[in-house]
């Protein structure tokens, strides 16, 4: 009888025994599959986090560029359209407001081409309305020295013209180009007028752009780029292309913007 009571004792402990490796096996095997499970589940919201993360949209708004001048902005009798100002918007991708018409001034009022025409300081209220600027670049006065406005009055003119456009666009940067005409070789006030244009645009924080100075038209064929009318020249189309050149280098090199136009 004790016997059998001991078999059946290492029975039960065997048995005990072959239970407890089998959970232990299931167990193992249970937690294998659990792990791996979940690191195939965080493999694939890695990767589904890699494929379909969203992108950080930054959306840098376009800047708005006005130019304010005369015929060379303006385009010759209507002919040359496509001028300097929308070839410099198109290059850096601005916003392009063009207030530019033939024969005016400072002071010149270019009725002599047309009779709405205004000066660019009868022009300003209306600019003042109507555009918005990140960029303003005033190329005017070669009309004005045409017309034999003096030196002084001239500086005067600019300096209240200038005064009136950082008032109306204080966050705007500003550049003014001297008034010179597509030649190396300049009219005989042009360094005076380059003289009074430097002090009144450092006074007032804005930008002197001197195109005789920077080398605009050395070693260029003058000719090829201009067109003549009423003993005066203008700039064609390639003449305009020329100066958005040269225009564009220029507000590089002053850092007014940031992306160079392509050389031609």
């Amino acid at each position: 009888m004790r016997a059998l009571q001991r078999v059946d004792a290492r029975r039960g402990s065997l048995l005990l025994t072959l239970t407890l490796v089998v959970v232990a096996a299931l167990g193992a095997g249970i937690w294998l599959k659990t792990a791996r499970a979940d690191d195939a589940g965080a493999q694939a919201r890695q990767e589904l986090s890699t494929r379909y993360s969203v992108a950080p949209m930054e959306r840098v708004p376009r800047r708005t560029a006005l130019f304010i001048g005369d015929d060379f902005a303006a385009g010759f009798e209507g002919v040359y359209t496509y001028t300097y100002p929308y070839v410099i918007c198109d290059a850096f991708d601005l916003n392009c407001n063009v207030d530019a018409e033939n024969g005016t001034g400072l002071i010149s009022d270019g009725q002599s081409y047309s009779p709405s025409n205004s000066s660019l300081a009868n022009r300003l209220p209306r600019d003042q309305q109507i555009y918005d600027a990140d960029l303003i670049i005033v190329d005017a006065g070669r009309n004005d020295i045409e017309a034999g406005v003096g030196v002084a009055a001239y500086g005067q003119a600019m300096e209240q013209f200038l005064t009136e456009v950082k008032r109306t666009w204080p966050a705007a940067t500003i550049a003014a180009i001297a008034p010179s005409p597509m030649t190396t070789q300049p009219y005989a006030k042009y360094g005076d007028i380059v003289s009074v244009l430097s002090y009144v645009t450092k006074s007032l924080g804005v930008v002197l752009i001197d195109p005789i100075a920077e080398g605009w038209y050395n070693d260029v064929d003058i000719p090829e780029n201009q067109i003549q009318f009423r003993d005066q020249y203008y700039p064609n189309q390639k003449g305009q292309a020329l100066i958005a050149q040269k225009l564009a280098e220029s507000l590089v090199d002053h850092r007014l913007v940031e992306q160079k136009l392509p050389r031609q």
